[in-house]
């Protein structure tokens, strides 16, 4: 398998004084879509495209894992995956964090 292209996360985003998205990766690193001049563009906006893909695929996974028994490797895991749903879908979870997974 090879070495994915994308940046890596965790990606967070703001709105900036134009009311465009300014998105960011691990370390403050500006990641802005449609900007030629940045490195990973298209691996990023692949990323992107496929985000609604992943999250489907991953909360059918999480209804899979509630119909078995598992240890508390298994629920601590349940619940990192409750999270990174919530923070998909922009709400705030319990371990915190804002609506935008900053």
């Amino acid at each position: 398998m090879s070495k994915p292209e994308f940046t890596p996360g965790p990606w967070s985003f703001r709105q900036n004084r134009n009311c465009s998205l300014d998105f960011f990766g691990e370390g403050g690193q500006r990641l802005v879509l449609g900007n030629t001049f940045l490195i990973n563009q298209d691996a990023n906006a692949h990323l992107i495209a496929a985000a609604p893909s992943l999250y489907r695929c991953l909360a059918e996974v999480r209804k899979w894992m509630d119909t078995d028994e598992f240890g508390p490797w298994e629920a601590a895991f349940c619940a990192e995956i409750d999270a990174v749903l919530a923070k998909a879908r922009g709400e705030t979870h319990p371990s915190g964090g804002d609506r935008h997974g900053e």
